[in-house]
């Protein structure tokens, strides 16, 4: 806005000094070369803000990169954490059932033990 009032402000003084060329021309050239200017200003905002493109996305792709790869480490540190919690629930759950399977045992050998007796029992009261 700034540059736009000084162009302005030359166009003016151009027009009232009165150059050989005249005003007229004189303000035509002046406008074409403001406008050569602005276009070459434009030009260097855009090259800069593809540059500023360029590196945001570098920026974004990096971090994206650099979070997946942690997520992906905290699944596998949760994963090898629930492995071995499932393993130890199972050994646990393994040892429960070896008790019980153990007192299943040894009730079935009293109950052989007694059975025995009684036939034993029985086969001596039938021989006497």
């Amino acid at each position: 806005m700034q540059r736009r009032n000084l162009i302005v402000q030359n166009h003016i003084r151009t027009i009232k000094r009165g150059d050989k060329k005249g005003g007229v021309d004189t303000m035509v050239d002046e406008t074409i070369r403001s406008i050569k200017e602005a276009e070459q200003q434009a030009e260097e905002i855009l090259v800069k803000a593809q540059g500023q493109k360029e590196q945001i996305l570098k920026g974004a792709s990096l971090q994206a990169k650099q979070i997946h790869e942690e997520l992906i480490e905290e699944a596998k540190r949760t994963a090898g954490g629930l492995d071995e919690k499932a393993s130890e629930e199972a050994k646990n759950q393994e040892e429960k059932e070896a008790g019980k399977l153990k007192d299943v045992i040894e009730e079935l050998k009293v109950s052989a033990r007694e059975k025995k007796g009684a036939a034993v029992q029985l086969v001596l009261s039938e021989l006497i």
